[in-house]
């Protein structure tokens, strides 16, 4: 069963989007909406994305570096818009979407790991970490594997004033193997 709180913070933001943004033409029979989404630029920081299904506007969830490419101690991830529906540029978090839907919580760092979870659900906790070569990732137990978070997708139906979670797609891959392991949350 969703977090309470995630699913309220969820409800909050399809409903600002409602007002604010205009939705996204239905995909073609036979593909996935999220195959023409734009994604955030591939950087050393980036960890992980969210996508959903109202329009192309996705969270970006990035590494913090001190000026020696160590994982910052306070404040190791920074989330932010791209906003593709617009004008495809980055805008900051408001602070009721930082507080209550896509922030994150930093809960602790110790040797160039950081313990980090959503502010939306304790469901889902995970660790940020900078490999040797540079690049900064999410590890995440996704379905009972431990693996690199590339991406959340979350589907809606918001053809009422009371728009209702159907499911949250979370993706990455397995450390191990590399092989893509997916695990589906329904609320």
């Amino acid at each position: 069963m969703m977090h309470r709180g995630l699913r309220y913070a969820l409800f909050l933001l399809l409903l600002i989007d409602d007002v604010l943004l205009p939705a996204q033409p239905s995909p073609e029979v036979g593909g996935s909406l999220y195959d023409s989404y734009p994604v955030p630029p591939e950087t050393s920081r980036l960890l992980f994305y969210i996508q959903r299904d109202k329009n192309t506007n996705t969270i970006a969830y990035e590494a913090v570096l001190d000026a020696h490419g160590k994982l910052a101690a306070s404040d190791p991830v920074h989330v932010h818009w791209w906003r593709f529906a617009e004008d495809g540029q980055s805008e900051e978090l408001s602070s009721i979407e930082s507080r209550f839907a896509y922030g994150v919580k930093h809960r602790g760092t110790t040797e160039g790991r950081a313990s980090m979870g959503f502010v939306a659900t304790n469901k889902y906790g995970f660790t940020v970490t900078v490999l040797p070569n540079g690049q900064a990732i999410a590890l995440m137990r996704i379905d009972g594997k431990v693996a690199r978070l590339r991406t959340i997708r979350v589907q809606a139906n918001d053809h009422s004033w009371w728009p209702k979670i159907r499911y949250v797609d979370i993706i990455g891959s397995d450390v191990t193997t590399g092989a893509p392991v997916t695990e589906r949350y329904i609320p």
